[in-house]
């Protein structure tokens, strides 16, 4: 559904749930400025930003340690593994029993939908239409081209030409959009090649993998962006 407005320009509430300046898009910022960390610690086998990133996450609880409650008003965020399983697992009945919803959601950032709705936030009904033709693209779990096997070995070749893997697994900043090379880690770019060989029977190469995968994030941008930033510069 569309986000309504909650009387500043840079707010907006859904669900009743507000999300303003101080309790979304400045945490937001802090959430870049963590992930975007580069380097190894003292011990030299953990990278800073996983580091930075957990104390994010720890800022985010008030006496629970796994639940964040200060990212959006009247929001959770569930940090232990065994909470996200059996919410997860659960998904799917709660979605057909219509007690549970998705929204126009990616990650931590809710998409205002000036472009559109990102796919997992569509509707059952849009869902149906979509799933047919992404089984058959698939092969219909028939095992003829996706398979474990072929994914190993796409994978293996990959990275045996790699001397040093340095993965960040959130890089995604404004380098997407002047320096996607600087930005985007190598194994996202091995992702998108194996799904264009498996997907579709293509080939693509490495500036190709970096243009796209740069284009992800690109694309998003003024979904992401408050709704009038969006109507204003976009």
């Amino acid at each position: 559904e569309a986000l309504e407005s909650s009387g500043c320009c840079c707010g907006f509430r859904l669900n009743d749930a507000e999300f303003g300046i101080n309790n979304y898009f400045q945490r937001l910022g802090t959430f870049a400025k963590a992930a975007s960390s580069s380097g190894f610690g003292d011990d030299g086998t953990v990278a800073k930003f996983r580091v930075k990133l957990r104390g994010w996450f720890e800022d985010q609880t008030d006496g629970d340690p796994n639940i964040g409650t200060k990212f959006g008003a009247n929001t959770q965020m569930v940090y232990s593994w065994s909470d996200c399983k059996q919410r997860m697992t659960s998904m799917g009945d709660r979605i057909s029993q219509q007690t549970l919803k998705r929204e126009n959601e990616l990650a931590l950032v809710v998409l205002n939908n000036s472009m559109g709705k990102f796919g997992l936030g569509t509707s059952n009904k849009a869902h149906s239409i979509v799933r047919p033709y992404l089984a058959h693209l698939f092969d219909c779990a028939e095992g003829e081209g996706w398979t474990f096997q072929r994914l190993q070995s796409q994978f293996e070749g990959f990275f045996a030409d790699l001397d040093i893997l340095d993965h960040n697994l959130v890089t995604r900043n404004v380098f997407d959009l002047l320096a996607p090379s600087k930005s985007k880690t190598i194994v996202t770019q091995m992702v998108l090649k194996i799904l264009h060989r498996i997907a579709v029977g293509m080939d693509i190469n490495d500036e190709e993998a970096k243009e796209l995968a740069a284009m992800q994030t690109t694309d998003l941008l003024p979904m992401a962006c408050p709704l009038q930033c969006a109507k204003t510069f976009f």
